[in-house]
């Protein structure tokens, strides 16, 4: 997957009851790279990801 990622994400399994996330700021460098993202619908709901949890497909898919 491309770096920087798309900015668009479902979570698979619901975080504090929301799926769809947009990402806001990314960092981090080779196996430490992180996203911050926040919830489309409840912008409380903001959550630091790894990029190794955001490229395993069972946990996170691109887009809405």
């Amino acid at each position: 997957m491309v770096w920087p990622p798309v900015k668009a994400w479902t979570s698979k399994v619901p975080i504090d009851g929301n799926s769809h996330f947009v990402a806001i700021n990314y960092g981090g460098q080779s196996q430490e790279k992180w996203i911050i993202m926040m919830s489309v619908i409840d912008s409380s709901v903001v959550v630091r990801v790894s990029w190794s949890q955001l490229i395993d497909s069972s946990q996170w898919v691109p887009g809405w």
